[in-house]
């Protein structure tokens, strides 16, 4: 091997990890701007139906807009799904936390990427998350993955931003780790997560 084929050698092994990097970084912006597309949808349905979605606005809904989309309560696509059936545009809840395929106005398992915590009103503290992003199914863990070690959280009060997350995997915010009832920012009151699909 050259010197000159070497040296481009090192010099891409040495890059890539900042390549890698700069690559995260758009889906983490967009996770950001989707985070604060999310917001507006909730507050509008909040303001039309009385609260976000929740299992007792699902026949709220299918009256007012005669959706035939499924509206279960099993997963965050579930309850997305009547924001979609509202006019929503299905792309908001896109992540970029993993590979997007747009196929229709259903919301599908694969599409999507943010966790819903199901319950939340806009009495609650206004520091409480309403949708995280990217979670690991089934525990209370963020994937490292995707956005570098960061986690993209929509609040109640509209601002949404990036955290850093810890080596465990935890996010500590408020005076404890974020998806924890005993953190004082939930006052007390149960998260219920509701994953995506």
């Amino acid at each position: 091997m050259g010197l000159v084929p070497l040296l481009l050698f090192l010099a891409a092994g040495l890059t890539a990890p900042f390549v890698l990097r700069a690559r995260k970084k758009p889906y983490q912006t967009y996770a950001v701007n989707n985070a604060r597309n999310i917001h507006k949808a909730l507050s509008e349905f909040q303001a039309k139906y009385g609260s976000y979605p929740s299992p007792e606005t699902i026949p709220l809904v299918i009256k007012e807009t005669g959706t035939t989309l499924s509206l279960g309560t099993k997963s965050s696509n579930d309850f997305f799904r009547q924001l979609i059936a509202t006019g929503v545009d299905e792309r908001n809840f896109e992540s970029g936390s993993k590979k997007f395929r747009y196929v229709g106005k259903e919301l599908k398992k694969g599409e999507g990427g943010f966790a819903y915590i199901v319950g939340m009103t806009e009495a609650d503290s206004l520091k409480a998350p309403l949708v995280i992003a990217p979670v690991i199914p089934g525990k209370k863990l963020f994937d490292p993955e995707p956005f570098d070690k960061k986690v993209v959280m929509l609040r109640i009060d509209g601002s949404a931003t990036s955290l850093t997350l810890r080596k465990d995997g935890k996010i500590v915010l408020g005076g404890g780790k974020v998806i924890d009832p005993a953190n004082p920012m939930w006052n007390g009151k149960p998260i219920t997560i509701s994953w995506p699909e």
